[in-house]
């Protein structure tokens, strides 16, 4: 089992504003009055196109992605499937074995991506000899659609990309 009184392992990488932002950020999410507020004004703002990226997705990303870097010191008690699109956290996740002295291919690192939504991430990937995976949702096309269209909306760099061609 993990040890999730391990805090010196899991906030390392964050310095002591970086904790404090922390603390701010989760105070506010328990709150479900400032929550909701927060889903009408980013629903509005999507709405009216205001450019958000700016903020959002650096502070997501800040708060969220590098639970990997905890993971890899437990890989005696657990395992790594990441589902992610984002290239920046599969760099990251692609650096740790070879930072933790352990084989590209090891069985308990994996990544995943949406079969033709994250595909130059997945062939990279497994072209440098590490595990990497594409999954397909499978159901009839009216539940499948709208999960399609989530992960679209949700991955911008997918879009870029796409643009960029």
């Amino acid at each position: 089992m993990s040890d999730f009184d391990d805090t010196a392992t899991a906030f390392a990488g964050k310095s002591d504003g970086g904790m404090r932002n922390a603390v701010m950020l989760f105070g506010m999410m328990r709150h479900p009055g400032i929550v909701k507020t927060g889903k009408r004004l980013a629903g509005i703002a999507a709405a009216l196109r205001l450019p958000t990226g700016w903020a959002l997705k650096p502070t997501l990303y800040r708060q969220f992605v590098g639970g990997e870097t905890l993971q890899m010191h437990h890989l005696d008690r657990m395992e790594i499937f990441m589902g992610s699109h984002n290239e920046q956290s599969n760099c990251l996740l692609a650096r740790l074995p070879d930072e933790h002295g352990i084989a590209r291919n090891d069985g308990r690192v994996f990544s995943a991506q949406l079969y033709g939504m994250g595909d130059h991430i997945s062939f990279n990937l497994a072209a440098a000899g590490y595990n990497a995976v594409e999954y397909v949702p499978y159901a009839g096309v009216r539940e499948v659609l709208p999960y399609l269209i989530r992960r679209a909306e949700e991955n911008t760099s997918v879009a870029d990309r796409l643009r960029a061609s």
